[in-house]
């Protein structure tokens, strides 16, 4: 509850891992509270979370003011989807990175990549 309702400076992602397989949820946040959570599961046992909300299926171009970053957030996360299908166990990092990274993030205010 703590990580859903505390105030935020700024709106954001956070993605808890636990430690068995299926543990694990995405909390879109606002400044105040949360927006949405993904949570994974047995039917769903991938999820992916780019620079765009998890439940945008087409990139508003007048919502990203032709910020590059946030029009190819949805091409990123539809490929990192595709690789993890296929790769699970990401047994081929090369491909995994390649497909994730097809659309660099040359964005100042992206701090880290990650993938657990």
């Amino acid at each position: 509850d703590f990580l859903a309702n505390a105030s935020l400076i700024a709106p954001s992602y956070i993605i808890v891992g636990g430690v068995k397989r299926n543990q694990g949820c995405i909390i879109t946040r606002d400044r105040s509270a949360e927006l949405q959570r993904l949570e994974l599961s047995k039917d769903q046992d991938i999820i992916v979370q780019t620079n765009c909300d998890h439940w945008m299926d087409v990139i508003d171009l007048e919502w990203c003011e032709d910020d590059g970053l946030l029009e190819d957030s949805l091409i990123r996360k539809n490929d990192a989807f595709e690789v993890l299908l296929k790769n699970p166990t990401l047994s081929d990092p090369d491909d995994f990175f390649s497909k994730l990274f097809a659309c660099s993030v040359t964005n100042s205010l992206t701090i880290y990549t990650v993938v657990m």
